[in-house]
């Protein structure tokens, strides 16, 4: 799903916001601004736009409760609408929308063995720790580290796979993602090891970029 306008009417930060002419050729949007200038406010929008109208407490994101609010997002392939009255999602089924905050994601990692995360909550399944604001703290990088090193040491004990069906089934896919947003194959940022947290120690995430290698 590819976003190519957005208007926020007495939303969060907002008044009245337009972004629009997003080319659908857009591989990579920044959005920059100081500290409390609505950057959050918009990805808020989106949030609002991947849940289901029985979820939304409209009260939140109203920024005055005497005017009606509105959020209007233009994908490639269909809108989103919602005021007082109605909620439209039509951005498609298939292709939700998925966010994520680096700013509010843990700064680095700290969990020294496997087995913290909730296994009730893993139990619900995809995406389970999902905080329900942009603006909470966002700990699935470290869950999501957790449940992938797991499975890793499955892979190893009990499919006996080697280290280079473990690389196809687990980096490869990483390093896909990551050369389709930076659209570079040769001098991107690539993943080259996990670690499990082993022994007293945190996960080992280890990237190179060109001939330099550097810890997460």
């Amino acid at each position: 799903m590819k976003i190519k306008s957005i208007e926020l009417k007495n939303f969060k930060r907002f008044t009245d916001l337009r972004i629009e002419n997003i080319p659908e050729s857009a591989k990579l949007v920044l959005l920059i601004g100081s500290n409390g200038s609505g950057k959050t406010s918009i990805f808020d929008a989106f949030e609002v736009a991947n849940s289901s109208s029985l979820r939304i407490d409209l009260g939140y994101y109203k920024k005055d409760n005497d005017y009606s609010i509105n959020v209007l997002i233009r994908s490639f392939k269909g809108d989103y609408t919602l005021n007082d009255t109605t909620s439209n999602r039509k951005l498609g089924s298939n292709t939700p929308f998925y966010g994520r905050t680096s700013f509010r994601q843990v700064p680095r990692l700290v969990r020294t063995q496997l087995g913290m995360t909730n296994q009730e909550g893993k139990n619900k399944g995809f995406d389970f720790d999902r905080p329900k604001y942009y603006i909470d703290r966002d700990h699935r990088f470290e869950n999501d580290i957790e449940r992938i090193c797991e499975i890793i040491l499955k892979e190893v004990f009990q499919k006996r796979n080697n280290s280079d069906e473990i690389t196809k089934n687990f980096i490869d896919p990483i390093n896909n993602a990551l050369s389709n947003i930076f659209n570079s194959e040769t001098n991107t940022i690539q993943l080259t090891e996990i670690i499990p947290p082993l022994d007293g120690n945190v996960t080992q995430l280890n990237f190179k970029k060109g001939l330099s290698t550097f810890h997460y």
